[in-house]
């Protein structure tokens, strides 16, 4: 893909339509090479799509025309502003109601010059899209009802964690000791099985985890009985956002590049810090043994093997 065709493309789709254009300094790193013609079919079709028909196959790989449709998505929304929202019927819409709260517990704890804030908008924007592709989804916001106390009081509570880095790259976190002193602690999130190479993640799956993963160990003491809240609260987030989209998870294909997707955010970076803050937020709560693992199985793709669960294993990112 040629990233100045295809910014030309869009441009001249959306021209067409509104007389818009995209911004020169529009910046995306892209390595495949365009056919032009089927390319530029796609990129118009998608700048004309209305929000609820915003779909794409979400299993197994993702095909090369799904990867154009969610850049043309975001690049035309400029998704990363997070000032758009998608208009999705209401069986899918009303789990934005949970994605928005567990963005705003994560951005108001993990600082901005560690974790984009943009980064974040534009994955939970894109895993709605995810979201409304799905079949047979089904209205649970009734379901929701008894855990959104809880997750609005760890909003209302949540403080920005003292993260501590270097060259922008987390490293750590500054903890109060016993002594009212300030302390930076190392951290060091678990390496997980779904880590290994072998493993196409998908991004915007990932970092809806790590998202609510953040909120698991931020929130679990704002509860009454937070043993019985959280195993609820980690099945009913599973089952309702996670658990068919899970052939898409460490399978999105060899060939995607995220970093195209996403837009201009240095996604590797962005990721380690992103997991730095879950870790510190399970580390300040006391909770660092209890970190959750990806729910994914982790048998080899393509073999059927559907019982080995992912775990920890004795390294680190």
């Amino acid at each position: 893909m040629n990233f100045v065709y295809l910014i030309a493309s869009i441009s001249i789709c959306l021209t067409a339509m509104v007389g818009k254009s995209l911004a020169e300094d529009t910046q995306m790193e892209t390595s495949w090479a365009p056919d032009v013609s089927a390319d530029k079919e796609t990129i118009c079709e998608a700048t004309k799509t209305a929000d609820a028909d915003m779909k794409i196959d979400v299993n197994g790989f993702m095909e090369y025309d799904d990867l154009l449709r969610l850049i043309v998505w975001n690049s035309k929304y400029d998704l990363k502003s997070g000032n758009k929202k998608f208009a999705f019927p209401a069986e899918v819409n009303w789990k934005r109601t949970i994605l928005d709260r567990l963005t705003k517990i994560f951005l108001k704890s993990c600082p901005a010059e560690y974790v984009n804030p943009g980064f974040i908008n534009v994955a939970t924007e894109l895993f709605m899209i995810y979201q409304n592709s799905l079949n047979g989804t089904v209205d649970h916001s009734k379901l929701w009802k008894p855990f959104l106390p809880v997750l609005d009081k760890c909003l209302d509570n949540a403080v920005p964690l003292e993260i501590v880095g270097t060259a922008f790259a987390a490293t750590g976190v500054k903890i109060t000791t016993k002594k009212g002193e300030k302390e930076d602690v190392l951290i060091l999130p678990p390496l997980e099985t779904a880590d290994e190479e072998v493993f196409d993640i998908d991004t915007i799956v990932d970092t809806i985890w790590w998202l609510f993963s953040f909120s698991f160990g931020t929130c679990y003491w704002r509860s009454d009985a937070p043993s019985i809240w959280s195993s609820r609260y980690k099945r009913l987030f599973f089952g309702d956002f996670l658990m068919q989209l899970r052939e898409r998870w460490l399978n999105a294909g060899a060939e995607v590049d995220f970093g195209v997707i996403f837009g201009d955010f240095n996604l590797n970076l962005n990721l380690h810090n992103m997991r730095v803050c879950v870790t510190s937020a399970y580390t300040i709560n006391g909770l660092a043994d209890r970190q959750l693992v990806r729910s994914v199985p982790v048998g080899p793709p393509g073999s059927g093997v559907q019982a080995v669960l992912n775990k920890k294993t004795s390294g680190h990112i």
